[in-house]
């Protein structure tokens, strides 16, 4: 048992680490060629249900709710999706959490030679990919360690 969870836990590090280094390579990418910028708006929110799990034959859902922002260059309008989405804690109600936030501006970084390539300049996206690079390297050593303790168990105690 401890061996097939010091496997597991080391291809969930693995999966962590790559999602860290090729989607934060992807966004700088992105980001590289967003040169100028401007004022978005947000105007609306776009539901996203995520499945939790499947329990008792019921289907639980997390909600979470993402930012659409709305942003004006030489007279023509676009819209972006924010990356980072918001979810209403327990007892809070979508619109004491979501509605309240329509109208809030942020800055857009957009692709000059292709105004609808464009990104809400969020300081925290880079957070999500240095808490998933932590969680792989936490992940991949459990998990090397587990494989190790269980490697060892079963060479010297021959079970």
């Amino acid at each position: 048992m401890l061996l097939i969870l010091g496997v597991f836990e080391i291809l969930i590090g693995i999966i962590a680490l790559l999602f860290s280094k090729y989607g934060k390579k992807s966004y700088m990418e992105e980001k590289k060629r967003c040169t100028a910028v401007t004022v978005g708006t947000i105007t609306r929110f776009e539901m996203r249900k995520y499945r939790q799990d499947k329990v008792a034959g019921t289907e639980d859902y997390d909600i979470v709710y993402f930012p659409v922002y709305e942003y004006f260059v030489n007279e023509n309008k676009y819209e972006v999706l924010g990356r980072v989405g918001i979810q209403p804690y327990f007892g809070e109600t979508k619109e004491e959490k979501v509605d309240s936030l329509i109208g809030q501006k942020k800055e857009i970084i957009y692709n000059p030679l292709n105004c609808a390539e464009s990104l809400v300049k969020e300081d925290n996206i880079n957070s999500a990919f240095k808490v998933a690079k932590i969680l792989g390297i936490l992940f991949l050593t459990i998990g090397i360690i587990k494989l190790s303790v269980a490697l060892i168990i079963k060479i010297f105690l021959k079970i």
